[in-house]
C-alpha cells in the first residue's frame, strides 16, 4: 500500500526557517555535513525531496551553497524548468544580502537568454539594494542585451519604485524594438514602471513620463494586446472604471480635464467577459476551475445567498457612498439569461454552482472573444479541445456539454459527499492557463514564449474552494524517518509505509512566486473566486499579482 505525504512538507518548511533564524553560525560551521546530506538528495525520485535538500543547503547561508545551486541551475535535471525556477526562488530568499551580491550577479550574467528573465529580475532586486541602480539602468538601455532581460530588470526597478524610472521610461520608449513580442514586452514594462510612481500623479516630475507612455496608445506599431495592457494600467492609475485604447481620455485625466468620450469606443469598454459577478476587460479568457473532491460539499444557505451578492472591490473600481461596489444591472436588451435565471433549485454543491455560473459566462462571451477551460483536481487538464478556441456557438455548446458530463463518483470514508477529480493541483491549473495558446499549449518557457505573447490568454478567472494539496511533480519515493503520511485534501492520517507519494513544493511561498514569475512579463489580469474553505489570503495574493479582483463566498480561513 502506498500513502501520501502531507505533514512532512509543512513541518520541514517551518523547521528550515527556524534553523535559519536561530543558528546562523552553526549553519556555516556545519556546512560540510549539510552538503553531504544535500548530495544524497540530488538523485531522489521526488522533486519534494530534492527541493527539501536545496532548502537545507541554502539555509546554511554559505557562499559555497550559492555556488553549488547556481551550477545546478545551469544544468538542471528533469523536470528541468521546475528545478531551475525553484533554485531561483530559493536563492533569491536565502542569498539576498549584500555580501552575496557579487556572486549572484556573476551567476546571472553567465545566463543571458530570454528564459533567464526571472533570474535577472531577482538579481536586479538584490543589486539595487546592495549597490544602487546605476548598473541596472545601463542594462535596461543596453540594446545588445536580450530584450526580455532588459524588461525584467526594468520590472525589478519598478518593484522598488526606483527614483531613476521617471527619466528612464522616455529613454527606453524612444528606442523600442521595431515590432513583435520584443517591442511589446519592453513597452508594457515601461507602463508598469510608471504605475510604480503613482503617488507622484499630479506632480510636474511625473507628467512627461506619463504622457510619453499614454501616447503609445496612438502608435500603429503597437499591437492591440499592448494597448490593452497600457489601458488597464492607466485604469488603475487614474482610479476609473473605463478602458480606452486611445490617448485622448487619459491625457485629459492627466491634465485634470473632464475626459471626452473616445472617438471610436473600444470594444474592451463595451464587451467584457464576466464570471461570478466579476467583470474583466480582455478578449482571450482562461477559466481555471477547481474540480477537487471537496467541490462536492453541499452549499450552505449563506453561501447561496453570498453567490447572489455584489463582488468585492478591485483596483481602480469606485465604491458607492456606503463603501460598497456599485450594483450592476442586467442589460434590458440582453439575449442571455442572468444570474437570477439560474436553476437555483438544482444548485446543491460547490461544483454545481461553479458549473452553472461558468455556463452563464460562456454564453455571454462575444463572438470576437476566445476561451479555454482548465479543470484541476489530481491532474490539471484542458477541457476545451487542445487549447484556446473561438467563442462561437459550436465551441461554447461543446464546452457546456463537456461540463454537463462531469459526474460525481462514489463516496468513501474520507469523501462522504463523493469523489470528483481528486486533490487540488492549483499550480498545474495556472501553469496550463499561461501555456494555453490557439489550439494547444506551449511546451515550456511560458513566461517568455513568443507564441504565448502572440496567442496566449490576457484574462484568467481562478475559482477554488481549498488550499493547494497537489502538483504535477508528485512522485513515489522512499520514506525517511521524519516523514509521516496523510490525505492531502482532508489531512486525515494514513498508514505510513516504506514508500510514500511526495508532493508539496508548490503549496506555499513557491506557488505565489511561480505565478509572479509567469505573469511578470505576460501581464494577464487575474481574478480569483474563493468558495467554502478556500485560502482567501492565497487568492488575494494571486489576484494582487494579476491586478485583479477577489470574490469571497464562505467563511475566511
Amino acid at each position: 500500500m502506498r500513502s501520501l505525504s502531507y505533514v512532512a512538507s509543512l513541518c520541514m518548511v517551518a523547521w528550515g526557517l527556524l534553523f535559519l533564524a536561530v543558528h546562523p553560525d552553526a549553519q556555516a560551521a556545519n556546512y560540510e555535513s549539510v552538503a553531504r546530506e544535500y548530495d544524497r538528495t540530488v538523485d531522489r525520485p521526488s522533486l519534494f525531496k530534492r527541493w527539501r535538500g536545496m532548502l537545507k543547503l541554502a539555509d546554511t547561508r554559505d557562499e559555497r551553497a550559492l555556488a553549488t545551486l547556481s551550477k545546478r541551475y545551469e544544468r538542471p535535471e528533469d523536470p528541468s524548468e521546475a528545478v531551475a525556477h525553484l533554485i531561483v526562488h530559493i536563492c533569491a530568499s536565502r542569498f539576498s544580502e549584500a555580501r552575496f551580491a557579487g556572486a549572484f550577479d556573476a551567476w546571472t550574467r553567465r545566463n543571458a537568454q530570454a528564459r533567464d528573465a526571472w533570474l535577472w529580475y531577482q538579481n536586479a532586486r538584490i543589486q539595487a539594494s546592495a549597490a544602487g541602480s546605476d548598473a541596472l539602468v545601463a542594462d535596461v538601455k543596453n540594446s545588445k542585451l536580450n530584450v526580455f532581460l532588459r524588461a525584467a530588470t526594468l520590472e525589478a526597478l519598478a518593484s522598488r519604485a526606483d527614483a531613476s524610472l521617471l527619466a528612464l521610461i522616455p529613454a527606453v520608449l524612444d528606442d523600442l524594438p521595431a515590432k513583435g513580442p520584443e517591442r511589446a514586452v519592453l513597452l508594457e514594462s515601461c507602463a508598469a514602471a510608471l504605475l510604480s510612481h503613482s503617488a507622484k500623479l499630479g506632480k510636474d516630475e511625473f507628467k512627461p513620463a506619463a504622457e510619453r507612455v499614454i501616447r503609445e496608445l496612438d502608435d500603429k506599431k503597437n499591437d492591440e494586446r499592448s494597448k490593452l495592457v497600457i489601458a488597464r494600467l492607466m485604469k488603475i492609475l487614474f482610479k476609473t472604471d473605463t478602458v480606452a485604447l486611445e490617448s485622448g481620455p487619459w491625457l485629459d485625466l492627466l491634465n485634470n480635464i473632464q475626459p471626452k468620450a473616445p472617438t471610436k469606443p473600444s470594444r474592451y469598454a463595451e464587451k467584457k467577459p464576466q464570471f461570478l459577478g466579476i467583470e474583466s476587460t480582455g478578449r482571450r479568457v482562461a477559466y481555471v476551475i477547481d474540480l477537487s473532491d471537496s467541490m462536492l460539499i453541499p452549499l450552505t444557505q449563506k453561501e447561496k445567498e453570498d453567490l447572489k451578492k455584489p463582488l468585492t472591490r478591485g483596483p481602480g473600481e469606485k465604491k458607492d457612498p456606503d463603501g460598497n461596489p456599485p450594483k450592476k444591472e442586467d442589460p434590458k436588451d440582453s439575449k442571455f439569461p442572468g444570474e437570477k435565471d439560474l436553476p437555483w433549485d438544482k444548485i446543491n454543491n460547490r461544483f454545481e454552482a461553479a458549473r452553472e455560473f461558468l455556463k452563464l459566462s460562456l454564453r455571454a462571451l462575444d463572438k470576437d472573444m476566445s476561451f479555454v477551460i482548465i479543470g484541476f483536481g489530481h491532474d490539471a487538464e484542458v477541457l476545451t479541445g487542445k487549447g484556446i478556441v473561438p467563442a462561437n456557438k459550436q465551441n461554447i455548446e461543446t464546452a457546456i456539454k463537456i461540463l454537463d458530463e462531469i459526474k460525481a463518483g462514489p463516496a468513501d470514508t474520507n469523501r462522504p459527499h463523493g469523489t470528483l477529480k481528486g486533490f487540488t493541483n492549483l499550480h498545474g491549473g495556472m501553469l496550463r492557463a499561461f501555456r494555453a495558446v490557439t489550439g494547444g499549449l506551449v511546451r515550456g518557457e511560458e513566461h517568455v514564449a513568443r507564441e504565448a505573447f502572440e496567442q496566449g490568454v490576457d484574462t484568467i478567472f481562478l475559482l477554488s474552494d481549498g488550499a493547494p494539496s497537489w502538483e504535477d511533480f508528485a512522485r513515489i519515493d522512499k520514506r525517511d524517518p521524519e516523514d509521516t503520511a496523510g490525505d492531502p485534501e482532508t489531512g486525515a492520517p494514513l498508514d505510513t509505509t516504506e514508500e510514500l507519494i511526495f508532493h508539496g513544493t508548490y503549496e506555499g511561498e513557491h506557488l505565489t512566486q511561480d505565478i509572479e514569475r509567469m505573469n511578470l512579463l505576460r501581464k494577464c489580469e487575474i481574478h480569483c473566486i474563493g468558495l467554502g474553505e478556500a485560502n482567501f489570503t492565497l487568492l488575494e495574493q494571486i489576484a494582487r499579482i494579476g491586478r485583479g479582483k477577489v470574490r469571497k463566498i464562505g467563511a475566511e480561513k
